[in-house]
């Protein structure tokens, strides 16, 4: 009886031991796979994500809207946390996120300077640019100058400004040094001259190849028409 009983525990165990020996590789591999394609789905989900938010960043523009909101579909399948319907309609009318602001233009330096500059202050735009902020120079030997304006003038006679100057003191607390105006306008692509209110006291040097110092900064524009 002992011996019987003995016999069929061992061809249990073998048994047992084929069944692992065939099913065990088939689950890991089964799961292998699953594994495997969930990696390769989120891989896809991903370089989908890179396309909307690439799409979502440049300025919206009327013969894009569609492939604009289909962007927005795929954030908000995607991004674990639905959009509302406010957050959409931002998407829909503004980029992701603002463009950069530069410095569009800068020939400020720090070598000794002269007043009145001999040469007009010239720089040259490719793109639309929102005109952050303009600063201009007057050392003035240590006394600044009375604050006026500043303005900018293309080479098509387009007028920008005068905008109203802020200003602050320099080196050793010399008063009315910097000046600063924040047009915050778009200009379009061209030449354009800064025109300084007191040219009389503007700093200049042969570094800046005998122009006006002056720091431009701005954004560029995709579409100024929206």
């Amino acid at each position: 009886m002992d011996d019987q009983r003995t016999d069929i525990w061992r061809k249990i165990s073998v048994l047992s031991g084929l069944i692992a020996a065939v099913v065990i590789p088939i689950v890991v591999a089964i799961t292998g796979n699953m594994f495997s394609q969930a990696i390769k789905e989120r891989e896809i989900e991903g370089r989908f994500v890179e396309l909307a938010v690439s799409i979502l960043k440049e300025q919206p523009e009327e013969n894009s809207k569609y492939v604009r909101i289909w962007a927005i579909d795929i954030i908000d399948r995607y991004s674990g946390v639905p959009l509302n319907i406010n957050a959409k309609a931002e998407l829909e009318k503004a980029p992701l996120l603002n463009p950069a602001e530069i410095i569009i233009f800068d020939n400020a330096n720090k070598e000794d300077v002269l007043n009145f500059p001999k040469i007009d202050t010239k720089f040259e735009i490719k793109n639309h640019y929102i005109i952050t902020s303009i600063r201009t120079y007057h050392w003035n030997n240590g006394d600044g100058a009375k604050p006026t304006n500043i303005r900018l003038k293309s080479n098509e006679g387009l007028i920008f400004g005068p905008w109203e100057v802020s200003a602050s003191p320099g080196y050793r607390g010399a008063p009315n040094v910097n000046w600063y105006v924040f047009p915050n306008i778009v200009i379009p692509p061209g030449v354009y001259i800064v025109e300084d209110g007191e040219p009389e006291t503007w700093s200049y040097n042969e570094k800046s190849k005998k122009m006006g110092f002056a720091t431009i900064k701005g954004k560029r524009v995709s579409n100024p028409n929206r």
